[in-house]
């Protein structure tokens, strides 16, 4: 973990000193700062607590940055950070193709013996349909808060100044938490993080990467449980 901590802090110091060089706006040296600054803040919140609450991670990922972000610019509403249905008929098609995409990429997971050991993460015995659907239902909230902060808020301030930039730097720190998990999480990700920037700027909504994340973690665990 210490290791993910320097390499957040890395890109910290670097974001916000390249964003300040270019002179960029007051809310994007903002977004740039606390794409940074909140996983490494919920990484030392992490070590001391081992289950981060769902309130904890709403509060860090959703609420403060939000919060800061409307201080630097009132007239941001919550549609300009993908809080919205966005292009009805263009999300509806894009998140079912990555509903399926994420049912076949399920089903090749359980041939990878690092990510049935790993998961549910939740798992501690003997599993009820009422604990599935409780311990799921809690994983779609951290879910929420991790997509709306990566592909919501930061993304789309970010988008405004570079599309594909936007994309490309969210994506870092989200690959750098998945140190510590079994080792194709990394790399997978980062590719997932891509094509859920791409995804949620196409569509003007959240949408779709969050039902994606939340669902197809879903199906897995269901699926190791089954199997």
């Amino acid at each position: 973990m210490y290791f993910v901590d320097r390499c957040l802090l890395v890109g910290l110091v670097a974001g916000v000193a390249i964003a300040g060089y270019r002179r960029w706006d007051a809310h994007e040296m903002l977004a740039v700062g606390l794409l940074f600054a909140v996983p490494m803040a919920d990484q030392l919140i992490t070590l001391r607590i081992p289950q981060g609450g769902v309130l904890e991670q709403l509060s860090l990922y959703v609420f403060f940055p939000l919060c800061l972000l409307w201080l630097t610019c009132r007239r941001l509403r919550l549609s300009d950070v993908g809080l919205s249905t966005g292009v009805r008929r263009k999300t509806a098609r894009i998140t079912a193709i990555f509903l399926l995409a994420a049912f076949c990429l399920s089903v090749v997971g359980l041939a990878v013996p690092s990510m049935t050991r790993y998961y549910p993460v939740w798992r501690t015995g003997r599993v009820t349909l009422q604990a599935f659907v409780y311990n799921e239902a809690v994983v779609s909230v951290f879910m929420f808060a991790c997509e709306f902060f990566y592909r919501g808020i930061v993304l789309f301030v970010l988008a405004r100044r570079s599309f594909w930039g936007a994309i490309v730097l969210q994506t870092l720190p989200y690959a750098f938490l998945h140190l510590g998990k079994p080792d194709i999480e990394v790399p997978y990700s980062f590719l997932a993080g891509i094509a859920f920037g791409w995804a949620n700027l196409r569509c003007g909504s959240v949408i779709p990467s969050w039902v994606t994340h939340a669902v197809g973690s879903a199906l897995f665990d269901a699926l190791i449980l089954l199997t």
